[in-house]
């Protein structure tokens, strides 16, 4: 059975964010083919109503490049990203395409600043026993306490 995705009306709540979007709208280099596809919601998040990727990110096609619609708003109002920076959703909206809600990082403050497993393990101040992470071996963030536990009865259990 397939379930109907309702779209909401693309209108805007606040007037502010109807002179803004007016604005970029007549400055940028989108076609009209673009804007049609967005709403602005009463966030402050333009969402882009179009194709999206199995991710949820937006999808969008312009002079024959596909690519992520966040890009193409960014590129085409804010300006180039640097090559060695992606845009990073302020908002956690992976369909927002409104350029004050993107932000260019490295790769590695967009992934610690995600939801992913390394971000959540990054963010970690304790082991799962309580004890405070100490220090670090090697490149693996590791509990001393309950390492040296770990060694005590591993090696007990052996001379026994």
């Amino acid at each position: 059975m397939k379930v109907s995705k309702e779209r909401p009306r693309r209108l805007n709540v606040r007037a502010r964010d109807t002179e803004r979007s007016l604005s970029m709208l007549f400055q940028s280099t989108l076609p009209l083919r673009f804007w049609a596809r967005v709403y602005a919601d009463s966030s402050g998040c333009w969402l882009w109503m179009g194709p999206t990727t199995d991710q949820g990110y937006g999808q969008y096609s312009m002079a024959g490049r596909t690519g992520r619609v966040h890009r193409f708003s960014y590129i085409s109002l804010v300006g180039a990203i640097p090559p060695s920076l992606q845009i990073d959703h302020l908002c956690r909206r992976r369909h927002c395409v409104n350029p004050r809600h993107l932000e260019p990082v490295s790769r590695r403050e967009n992934i610690l600043r995600g939801e992913g497993a390394s971000a959540i393990n990054a963010r970690k101040v304790k082991c799962k026993r309580g004890h405070d992470f100490t220090g670090w071996r090697g490149q693996w963030r590791k509990c001393l306490i309950c390492m040296k536990l770990h060694n005590r009865l591993r090696t007990s259990t052996r001379s026994s």
